[in-house]
């Protein structure tokens, strides 16, 4: 097969977009949406201004049952100790989905760092390559570190 027909063939060019979805990304980001939704909701800035004070926060409960139980279900999930820290999860979650779009799943892949590793390097003189470990390659190139990388055998992901 030409090389050049392999590439334009997605079912054949292991690289193609179709093998790297939203899913992870709209997952997190949903739920991101949902925790700081109810971080900011009226009943969690009530009892933030409560202060932890029992008769105050008892009234908010009674006031509004079902969104205060949403409120402590989801401090409980992510064993959270205030509104505040609520918060925090959620931007984390936002981060945590940019991080999983099909685009930097394709760059998170092991092949494709070594690749931009290799085009780094070959601006290099053979004494200058010889020097660098292929770790400090790929801090001083940018690549995604090892431990964030994918590898695929035989077309599972690991």
């Amino acid at each position: 097969m030409n090389p050049s027909t392999a590439f334009r063939n997605t079912s054949i060019w292991r690289g193609a977009s179709s093998e790297f979805t939203y899913a992870r990304s709209n997952r997190l980001s949903n739920e991101a949406n949902d925790l700081l939704g109810l971080a900011n909701s009226d009943v969690a800035q009530q009892i933030e201004a409560a202060r932890g004070d029992a008769k105050k926060i008892m009234a908010i409960r009674n006031g509004n049952p079902e969104e205060y139980g949403m409120i402590v279900d989801a401090l409980n999930k992510y064993n959270l100790n205030n509104i505040q820290q609520m918060r925090g999860v959620a931007h984390t979650l936002y981060a945590q989905s940019d991080a999983a779009t099909p685009y930097q799943q394709y760059l998170n892949m092991a092949g494709e760092a070594q690749a931009r590793d290799a085009a780094f390097r070959m601006g290099m003189k053979p004494d200058e390559r010889r020097m660098l470990s292929t770790i400090e390659t790929e801090r001083m190139a940018g690549t995604v570190p090892r431990e964030q990388q994918t590898v695929r055998f035989n077309r599972h992901l690991v």
